[in-house]
């Protein structure tokens, strides 16, 4: 299109302009009118500056060849019209005009002759001839034509008048539209716009348009795309009209009584078709209402019997309307639920009922016998869930469609089996073609049963098929599917192929109310739920009345044209490119696919890939944008399904994005020489650094050694210590058992005594008796808290507290303490000790030494005498006890002697019930107070036991 600012590219859905903005040299935007071939892709504009542009391969480009541009020749010829505007201007007297043909001559028309000149400027030829001011001049196939008033057609041959005839109605005003790039020519008459058809004799016309008032809108061009049935005008002062030829018709339902919206309907005759809600339509007309049926329907059942007789529902109720009645008479009957369904097959109605599919309850099927007179449905068959639709396979097999599930009915023998894929589908509809079931389905899209087996297809991009309504197939082989999103159309073959190979695409062709019908809406559960009258028309219901349409004169918008990638944006600038283009690394690039396509956008689904990328549909923008393209060649590819049963269309273009400088090869090689020298300097200094990590490592290896050899030598001190302990813990033992066997032994001896003679003892006896107890219990008592400081002593040695206390009052404690025992003994202890003399040891195990010492003495003495004394010399201190006892024999003073010294060499182990315990214990505390003990002894004299200590201890 030619404008005043600029030429304009439609492409079906978007405008392109072209101007000085884009195209390079431009002095003027306001374009004047095309000239050229459209065949051979060359079309030319002349602007008002004189600058010709060429549009060639989609795009616009000022042009250097001036054989175009016949503005510099017709400044010669005065009262000529520079050019000549596709509305031909009545020829007034001496203001001329000339036509321009496709070999680059040109007519010029004047007042008295027709003459006709070479492109060059040379005449060829004059045809003198007078003509009225309201003649009409145009050219068609190189012929110039003339219409005058009185609608009479004239060609102008070889110098000659040849008259045409032409059978078109018309009118004193009518106009001629020329298009002489396109080779077209339009009659304006009557408010219809014909495209004219010439040949030697005669012109012919069809209409394309018609309710446009021309002069009204002040249309100026015209063109006419033959393929698309589309017609353009361009209008001086309300831009450019795009009319497309409807090929479906809305029928409006509405009354007074009633709404337009229709579910159910059905065929009368040929011509003719009834609604369940009670409209007859006849030719694509509404001719009558029966009230009664309408009163009675809730517009889901309309099926006709034999007699025409119209079956309705409404509710639980179903109603027989008499066609003879003019279906006002009418018989009805209630059945225990809702009737959900029905089919009219042979002599037999089938009536499928259920409660609401949210509520519980089954569907049950009946079946009326349409020979008997009675409205009577026998139950025949129940069903999990309500019972949506019905079909016939064969006279004894029926299809039975439930709210969940389709079943397989043999009215034969009542059985009845669930078909297997549509276990939880509910079954909208079903439409029988030969040995095959077409299924619709609510949500899950639409299903084939062949071949004892059900078949899954593909939605459409936006899943409007998921919810098919109704499904008929015209005699061409396709099938139309209505759903709440408008209408589809599809190949029957194409779903064929896919079931042989599930790679091959579908295509489904897309209607919406911009092809005719005002509402995209369509309904669904009527039975039927649309028809097909012989003349081959197809009507679906819909929110908004009934929708008519003929497939043999649909004519879908296909796209079908070629797809280009002629255009990319970077950086916010346009660029046209070719098939290969060279870019530098840029933040964002986007490639604008473009195709000439004048459908329904819906039907243009475009997808593009880079490289092996993944397929990306592209959307109505037609745009597809990436980031950060890596450096190196890419394969764009752009591909769209070209209609039925047609495949992809491709397009591709070749996109070089050069690498920066860091991206380069030589940059890499510089990084990989720089790298290879980094990771020898590493290796270098790492090499060092293990070396040293070795050293290092190697001292460490060593302190670690000499810390575990440390260690383990506290470990096996710590064993020791542990062992000496353990053994000191069987000593205890074994001291218990020793030192306290006397006391306890006395203790019972007296109990026993005291018991076996307490009626003859005396007061004082029996006195002196518990008293004695007493004394042992109390010694027992005070032994156990020696053995229990022995304990600590022994176990924790090291430990050992040092106090400042009497010797002579710590032996003086221990002969009070065995004073009882001593008595019944009859033995004298002495203290000789003097009471000045203290020492400075822990007094706790000194107690034990003076106790074990002073008790071994009284055990071996009786009747005899016990005396402490003792000798100091320089830093030493010797304490004797001596008694008068049995003395030792020489074998245990041996045992003695041995038994010192494997405690003095830590060899010693305690052997429980072996003599001279009492000793040992003492030998041991020694040991731990840096001590000595000498025995000296004599059989029958007594014994000496003197012990040694460190007075500066």
């Amino acid at each position: 299109m030619s404008t005043e600012n600029g030429l304009v590219r439609y492409d079906g859905q978007n405008f392109k302009l072209f101007n000085d903005t884009n195209i390079k040299g431009l002095d003027s935007n306001r374009m004047k009118f095309f000239e050229g071939n459209m065949v051979t892709d060359s079309l030319f504009s002349v602007n008002n500056a004189g600058n010709v542009i060429l549009i060639h391969n989609r795009r616009a480009t000022v042009t250097n060849d001036q054989s175009h541009n016949f503005q510099p020749l017709f400044r010669k010829l005065k009262n000529y019209w520079n050019t000549p505007p596709p509305q031909p201007i009545q020829l007034v007297k001496n203001n001329f005009m000339r036509h321009v043909l496709r070999d680059k001559s040109f007519f010029l028309v004047g007042n008295n002759a027709i003459k006709k000149y070479s492109k060059s400027g040379t005449l060829i030829s004059t045809h003198n001839h007078t003509f009225s001011d309201s003649i009409q001049f145009f050219t068609k196939d190189d012929n110039l034509f003339a219409l005058d008033k009185s609608g009479r057609f004239t060609m102008f041959k070889e110098n000659r008048s040849v008259p045409i005839h032409a059978d078109l109605p018309f009118d004193s005003n009518a106009l001629i539209y020329a298009n002489n790039v396109s080779n077209q020519v339009f009659l304006y008459s009557n408010n219809k716009l014909y495209d004219l058809t010439f040949t030697d004799k005669t012109v012919s016309g069809k209409i394309i348009l018609e309710g446009i008032d021309f002069n009204t809108s002040r249309i100026y061009s015209v063109y006419y795309d033959q393929k698309n049935e589309i017609t353009y005008l361009g209008s001086l002062t309300r831009g450019l009209c795009i009319a497309k030829k409807q090929y479906f018709q809305n029928i409006p339902t509405n009354t007074k009584t009633k709404d337009a919206i229709e579910y159910a309907i059905n065929k009368l005759n040929d011509s003719t078709l009834v609604t369940a809600t009670g409209v007859e339509i006849q030719n694509r007309k509404l001719v009558a209402q029966y009230e009664m049926i309408t009163e009675n329907s809730l517009r889901y059942i309309a099926q006709l019997d034999s007699s025409k007789n119209l079956w309705i529902s409404k509710g639980e109720t179903l109603s027989k309307f008499y066609a003879n009645s003019s279906y006002t008479n009418y018989e009805s009957v209630q059945l225990s639920e809702k009737i959900r369904s029905a089919l009219i097959q042979g002599n037999n109605l089938w009536i499928g009922t259920g409660p609401e599919k949210n509520k519980n309850g089954q569907g049950i099927l009946f079946v009326q016998d349409l020979g008997n007179p009675k409205i009577a449905p026998t139950p025949i068959l129940r069903t999990p869930q309500m019972i949506t639709s019905l079909a016939k396979e064969s006279d004894s097999i029926m299809f039975v469609g439930t709210h969940q599930g389709l079943y397989r009915f043999n009215q034969k023998d009542h059985r009845t089996s669930l078909v297997k894929g549509l276990e939880k589908a509910y079954i909208r509809s079903m439409y029988p073609s030969e040995n095959e079931l077409w299924i619709s389905t609510y949500e899950d899209g639409f299903f084939l049963y062949r071949d004892s087996q059900i078949w899954s297809f593909p939605l459409d991009k936006n899943r409007y098929l998921a919810t098919a309504h109704c499904i008929i197939e015209d005699i061409k082989g396709y099938l139309w599917i209505t759903t709440n999103k408008g209408l589809f159309q599809v190949y029957k073959n194409d779903l064929m192929a896919y079931l042989e190979n599930n790679a091959k695409p579908i295509y489904y062709h897309y209607y919406d109310k911009n092809s005719g019908f005002s509402n995209n809406e369509f309904n669904g559960g009527g039975c039927p739920c649309g028809v097909q009258l012989p003349n081959q028309d197809i009507v679906f219901p819909s929110l908004d009345g009934l929708v008519f349409f003929n497939p043999s004169s649909v004519n879908p918008k296909v796209p079908d044209n070629d797809l280009y990638i002629d255009e990319i944006i970077v950086d916010g600038k346009h660029k046209f490119v070719g098939d290969t283009i060279t870019l530098k690394k840029k933040d964002r690039i986007i490639f604008k696919v473009t195709s000439p396509f004048f459908g329904n956008p819906y039907n243009s689904q475009i997808e593009i890939r880079m490289d092996d990328g993944a397929w990306e549909p592209i959307g109505t923008s037609q745009t597809l944008s990436y980031t950060n393209l890596d450096p190196g060649q890419h394969f764009i590819r752009a591909r769209r399904l070209a209609g039925f049963n047609a495949g992809y269309r491709y397009t591709s273009i070749s996109v070089y994005v050069a690498p920066t400088f860091w991206q380069s090869t030589f940059f890499k090689a510089l990084l990989i020489l720089l790298l290879c020298t980094i990771t020898y300097l590493t290796i270098i200094l790492r090499t060092r650094y293990v070396i040293k990590k070795n050293v290092q490592l190697k001292k460490k290896i060593n302190e670690h050694t000499l810390q575990l050899q440390h260690t383990v030598h506290m470990l096996r001190e710590t064993k020791e210590d542990l062992k000496n302990q353990v053994s000191k813990q069987r000593k205890l033992v074994t001291a218990i058992t020793h030192d306290i066997k006397t006391p306890l032994r006395f203790l019972t001896l007296t109990s026993k005594y005291s018991f076996d003679n307490f009626k003859r003892l005396s007061n004082g006896e029996f006195h002196e008796s518990v008293k004695v107890m007493y004394t042992s219990s109390y010694q027992l008592s005070h032994f156990i808290e020696n053995v229990l400081d022995y304990s600590f002593i022994s176990l924790d040695s090291e430990k050992l507290d040092k106090d400042n206390f009497s010797l002579f009052n710590l032996i003086e404690e221990k002969i009070k303490f065995f004073e009882t025992i001593s008595a019944s003994r009859k033995l004298k202890v002495d203290n000789q000790v003097p009471s000045s003399l203290s020492l400075s040891y822990n007094q706790q195990l000194f107690s034990i030494i003076i106790h074990n010492l002073l008790d071994n003495s009284i055990k071996h003495t009786y009747d005899g005498k016990i005396v402490f004394w003792h000798q100091k010399e320089e830093d030493r201190l010797t304490l004797n006890i001596e008694d008068t006892g049995s003395g030792m024999t020489a074998e245990t003073k041996a045992y003695l002697y041995a038994k010192k010294m494997s405690i003095a060499n830590g060899s010693y182990k305690q052997q429980f019930k072996q003599k001279g315990f009492g000793l040992s214990i003492v030998m041991e505390l020694l040991m731990l107070l840096e001590g000595d003990i000498t025995v000296k002894s004599e059989i029958g004299k007594g014994t000496l036991i003197s012990i040694s200590l460190n007075i500066n201890h």
